[in-house]
């Protein structure tokens, strides 16, 4: 179904067009000049134009080249109709890029054909573009996300080595660089990754067979012992299950167990807990933290700062981004739910296939 508008002041024809369009599922705006079209395109565009050449007022072929003036509607399919096409006439109308001319009288197929050829060769034409568009920032992506971390494992190697090699040599000063440089690393990554997990141009990465629980019980353990805070950490890991998308489950599963122990005091438990269910993997992360307000909820996207960190870096959205993205593109669901007395509790659910097999 596409939205076509008919400017043509021949009130039978266009009467009669209206109605075989409109049997063919088309929805049809008709107008009987240039004035009122060039009006509706304000408010919304069309999906194609049919157009008389002769017209009182503007004819066809200024309302054609007002068209092409708009960007929006630079590539809208226009069909020209008139009942005397001259060779001259033609090469006007293609010259100010009109798509085809439809010969008064025409019959119900002739008009039914050419509407369907130019609406199909459109589509194709957007299809192609599209594609090519997310080819390009798929290859701009990846050469970003080499430019950013290559300099990156240099300094961060660097400074291990100055760390080993001197270890007296202005030891504050060193600490400093280096927590300022992980920093730096972590939210540069953070955000590479976000860029990732929106792009519809990167896909899953299917990998080798790895045990879910085991994961779960590795990611979590690491961003814990990153924290400090191992002993605040419970976990309860018995899905049985396996995933060709680790990569993705991990990173996923990382981000909320970091935002449990960012929004949460040290020395309140964090319990992390992987379980299975009529072929529905569940991965739920609680926390007895400050909590999030109806706002914070609603609110939750990239870049948004959260004051209410316990952590000295202020959260900004991009974590749970992060999370809710590739849980997408693993065709589950991520769901927060406030947790009582406080709290919050973050819960993925993904299909057990094809995320993976019964272990």
């Amino acid at each position: 179904m596409a939205l076509i508008y008919l400017v043509e002041d021949d009130e039978q024809l266009r009467e009669y067009a209206t109605l075989i369009l409109s049997l063919h599922d088309h929805v049809v705006r008709s107008f009987a000049g240039g004035a009122e079209v060039l009006l509706a395109c304000d408010s919304i565009l069309p999906d194609l134009v049919l157009c008389d050449v002769r017209l009182p007022g503007l004819s066809g072929f200024q309302i054609l080249e007002r068209f092409r003036l708009l960007e929006a509607a630079r590539h809208i399919p226009f069909i020209f109709i008139s009942a005397h096409v001259e060779r001259e006439q033609i090469r006007k109308g293609m010259n100010l890029g009109a798509d085809d001319y439809l010969t008064k009288p025409f019959t119900e197929s002739e008009l039914v054909d050419v509407v369907r050829t130019r609406l199909a060769l459109h589509d194709k034409r957007r299809r192609s573009i599209e594609t090519h568009l997310a080819e390009m920032n798929a290859r701009a992506l990846r050469c970003l996300s080499h430019e950013i971390r290559t300099p990156l494992n240099g300094v961060m190697g660097g400074l291990e080595l100055m760390q080993m090699d001197k270890p007296d040599a202005a030891p504050e000063e060193l600490g400093i660089v280096a927590t300022s440089a992980v920093r730096l690393e972590r939210t540069l990554l953070r955000y590479l990754s976000f860029m990732e997990a929106a792009s519809d141009s990167l896909p899953l990465r299917s990998q080798e067979l790895v045990d879910v629980d085991t994961l779960v019980a590795e990611v979590a353990s690491r961003i814990a012992e990153s924290c400090s805070r191992l002993g605040d950490l419970v976990v309860h890991a018995g899905c049985k299950l396996h995933t060709f998308y680790a990569r993705e489950l991990s990173q996923a599963v990382e981000e909320l167990v970091d935002n449990a122990f960012q929004f949460s005091a040290e020395g309140s438990e964090v319990q992390v807990i992987a379980s299975a269910s009529h072929q529905i993997l569940s991965i739920e992360v609680r926390d007895l933290g400050i909590g999030m307000s109806d706002d914070d909820f609603a609110a939750i996207a990239p870049f948004r700062r959260f004051v209410n960190s316990y952590s000295d870096d202020m959260a900004m959205g991009v974590g749970l981004s992060i999370a809710r993205k590739l849980v997408s593109k693993m065709q589950g669901e991520l769901t927060l739910s406030r947790r009582n007395p406080h709290g919050v509790a973050a819960r993925i659910e993904l299909p057990a296939f094809p995320l993976g097999i019964p272990s």
